[in-house]
């Protein structure tokens, strides 16, 4: 019944338009470690990110390392055009954390 998914998580999930991500660090493995200003904080592995289109070049370390957030637009960058969109981003993290809780992972 989708009514039931409706009603049943509606409430999770939070607006986000005013989150941002106030730090991220690139942690072993193609992974990054990002923190949003309200609370939450994860883990992303960015490998599958690695074979998209644009996003291969970050295979070398180093470039990898030099992530950084857009002072504007608040999104996860490489360069002005190599990004991943803030809100996308806190939704993976948001439903790992999700999953975990209920133990689905």
């Amino acid at each position: 019944k989708e009514g039931g998914f409706r009603s049943t998580f509606s409430g999770i999930f939070q607006k986000i338009d005013d989150i941002d991500p106030i730090f991220v660090k690139p942690i072993d493995d193609f992974k990054l470690l990002v923190k949003y200003s309200d609370g939450l904080e994860g883990e992303f592995n960015c490998k599958n990110l690695l074979r998209k289109d644009g996003f291969e070049i970050l295979i070398d370390e180093q470039k990898f390392a030099k992530v950084y957030i857009d002072e504007k637009s608040k999104d996860i960058c490489w360069s002005e055009n190599l990004s991943m969109c803030k809100n996308a981003l806190y939704r993976i993290l948001e439903l790992q954390k999700l999953s975990s809780s209920l133990k689905l992972d």
